[in-house]
């Protein structure tokens, strides 16, 4: 059962070896990972522009709509 098994790997140095070289395996594929994968909300190769859809009540005037226009653009500006 299980506490054999546990025996015979903790007993064998040829698994204790095995054990580390997965285990040093499994850092670097991490450290790897890290390295290559993008870690912001928006990746590298953001092209500087957003694209947005407003949607207000049906009959809004257009210098309402352009007010929100403006709001939204001024929110996405000031994000980072």
């Amino acid at each position: 059962g299980y506490a054999w098994l546990v025996k015979k790997l903790v007993g064998s140095a040829l698994a204790l070896i095995a054990m580390l070289l997965v285990f040093a395996a499994l850092i670097y594929a991490t450290y790897h990972m890290l390295q290559t994968v993008p870690r912001g909300f928006i990746p590298t190769m953001d092209q500087g522009y957003a694209i947005v859809v407003v949607q207000l009540p049906e009959g809004a005037s257009l210098s309402r709509t352009d007010a929100v226009v403006q709001k939204a653009s001024e929110i996405i500006r000031n994000t980072p």
